[in-house]
């Protein structure tokens, strides 16, 4: 689809600046047989007809990492990750910038979605709609924010998380049936990458 050639209206962010204190360390740094998970995130995005992506960090040294290993990504540095996950959204939405349809924002924890997903999203994304991936009848990530809804994002509304979008009477949302469980996948400690094979990227 031709509309998926300009990278400045359909960009990607992975929210990724949370302070990890169940993981112990970034869970940017999570990887599977060696290989960041972020890569591979950051290359099913650019597979799949999104446009320019970043990653929002809290750790400077983080973003000399990506730096350092040639990521094909923007890295945003949030200095108040204590705010929460809205801040990282916001700091998300200024850089997606006024040519944007909307953006679609996965948390890091998320980290085991399938191109497939990321591509089906994308071929519903428009700026009037909020898409939220369904496996079995439970809504995961990642979220698409279309345009329409930023104002609310950037708004008191939204303080406490974007949820609160969600629930707003002109919200619309398109809840999209996946066949991928890993949009429910919640990565938050040890035990859970033990339960998916997966470690600390050694740097």
């Amino acid at each position: 689809m031709s509309e998926s050639r300009d990278p400045n209206k359909f960009p990607a962010v992975i929210l990724a600046a949370g302070l990890s204190t169940r993981m112990g360390f970034p869970k940017a740094l999570l990887a599977h047989e060696g290989k960041l998970l972020i890569k591979e995130m950051i290359e099913n995005y650019h597979q799949t007809g999104w446009g320019k992506i970043s990653v929002v960090v809290s750790n400077v040294w983080l973003a000399e990492l990506f730096h350092r290993l040639e990521l094909k990504v923007d890295v945003i540095i949030n200095r108040r990750p204590e705010e929460g996950m809205i801040s990282s959204l916001r700091l998300a939405l200024a850089w997606g910038g006024d040519e944007a349809e909307g953006l679609l924002a996965l948390p890091v924890d998320h980290s085991l979605v399938s191109a497939e997903t990321f591509e089906k999203i994308r071929s519903k994304a428009h700026r009037n709609s909020i898409v939220i991936p369904v496996f079995n009848g439970r809504r995961g990530h990642p979220t698409w924010w279309g345009k329409d809804y930023w104002e609310h994002l950037n708004s008191p509304l939204a303080d406490t998380g974007a949820r609160a979008v969600l629930h707003t009477p002109e919200a619309s949302i398109l809840e999209l049936s996946v066949e991928d469980e890993g949009v429910l996948h919640n990565i938050n400690t040890p035990q859970d990458a033990a339960e998916y094979n997966l470690e600390r990227y050694e740097i």
